[in-house]
């Protein structure tokens, strides 16, 4: 009966690890430093002011979506997107100013989204676009992490872009929301440049427009891709766990 037991507490571990990670919601965090566990690809050589290269065009979300252009080695799962704040950002209520989307009286209102796609040529090929609603960076220049509902899978060899849109869904014509990306100080690093994918708020296009304007412009934004936990790695790390256990019991 014991041994029963065991065998169905070690299945409803398996399962329950299982359950944990197929179950996604999309959600955005906020840190002062950029994420550190599984890293895909990351370029963090940047700067954290409307001043660094490219900034005086594209790379703020009251303008056509910014993003970035990548390439992996190896096929991997992308689970989430972090990008830095570039130190912009605001509300012009079209009578007052907000120094940060944290203080503006229409946080509950804004809506952030995100799409990743694969690229040939000039022509973005969406994969998957999704949305966050009532999101509000505390500080302009701290890492955001956009996790994603469902992981997506990427292959080597392919050139894929994310591109961000912030939305402020209570505009009424008079008002302005903006959040500036930080952007490399060094140009094509992460196999991609900094780019504009031609669409105007509340729209992604499918067309990639590379920043060409700026001083000298073409530069990456900063970013990290993560990876997410697969389930049959989690299966082993419970059934590890568990042997372990065992191991001290019969000690």
């Amino acid at each position: 009966m014991r041994m029963k037991f065991k065998l169905l507490s070690v299945v409803s571990i398996i399962a329950g690890c299982g359950l944990a990670t197929s179950a996604f919601a999309q959600y955005m965090t906020e840190g002062a430093t950029a994420p550190s566990g599984n890293v895909i690809l990351q370029q963090l050589i940047g700067g954290s002011t409307s001043g660094s290269p490219g900034a005086s065009a594209h790379d703020y979300m009251n303008n056509p979506p910014p993003g970035e252009l990548f390439t992996l080695g190896s096929a991997a799962t992308l689970g989430a997107v972090t990008v830095q704040g570039n130190g912009d950002a605001g509300y012009w209520s079209g009578s007052a100013f907000y120094g940060t989307l944290g203080s503006s009286p229409i946080v509950a209102g804004l809506q952030w989204q995100l799409q990743i796609g694969s690229v040939s040529g000039t022509t973005i090929t969406p994969i998957a676009t999704e949305q966050v609603n009532g999101f509000a960076p505390a500080a302009n220049n701290t890492f955001f992490t956009f996790n994603l509902a469902s992981p997506i899978s990427l292959s080597a060899g392919t050139e894929y872009e994310f591109s961000f849109n912030l939305l402020n869904s209570l505009s009424n014509g008079g008002d302005s929301t903006w959040y500036g990306l930080s952007e490399s100080l060094t140009p094509k690093i992460g196999a991609g440049n900094a780019f504009d994918n031609g669409a105007t708020i509340g729209s992604f296009g499918n067309t990639v427009v590379p920043i060409t304007t700026g001083s000298p412009g073409q530069y990456d934004f900063v970013f990290v891709l993560q990876s997410v936990p697969e389930p049959g790695t989690m299966a082993l790390i419970a059934l590890g766990g568990l042997g372990l256990l065992a191991f001290r019991r019969r000690a």
